[in-house]
């Protein structure tokens, strides 16, 4: 696994996340939609048995979802202390607020009142520390 792809664990996770949440919030329109269609005139079978299922695979999701946040945070506090073992500051900041907060190069520049190219060179430094520390990683846990 590629630097790169280590860091991009986090941001992939997140997206996971966002997309079983709105998996959820369409089916919780769904239920909404089954409520009122049959109204007062709900016939136990054929009724009951689709909300039962929405609700079922709600549940389903949401439990899903809240381990997938767990694993999510464990990865990021994982991530943030192999860029935090980097010495130079900008790499570092520069990678904490690409990986982490998910931010584009454009949002990095401005914040660090820079240029992009220089942003891709701290990102470009960063990753080849990034690249070092995991090798060393993998070297010590053998």
């Amino acid at each position: 696994m590629t630097a790169k792809e280590y860091l991009n664990q986090y941001r992939r996770a997140n997206e996971r996340i966002r997309e079983m949440s709105l998996s959820i919030q369409r089916l919780e329109d769904q239920l909404d939609v089954q409520a009122i269609q049959y109204g007062d005139k709900v016939q136990a079978n054929q009724a009951t048995d689709k909300m039962a299922e929405l609700v079922s695979e709600i549940c389903d999701i949401k439990l899903k979802r809240q381990s997938m946040k767990t694993a999510a945070m464990i990865i990021c506090t994982e991530i943030e202390d192999v860029i935090d073992q980097i010495e130079d500051t900008d790499c570092c900041k520069v990678l904490y607020d690409r990986y982490v907060l998910n931010w584009s190069f454009e949002e990095i520049a401005k914040t660090r009142c820079t240029s992009e190219r220089q942003v891709f060179r701290w990102h470009g430094d960063g990753l080849l520390a990034v690249e070092k520390i995991l090798e060393n990683n993998k070297v010590g846990s053998k």
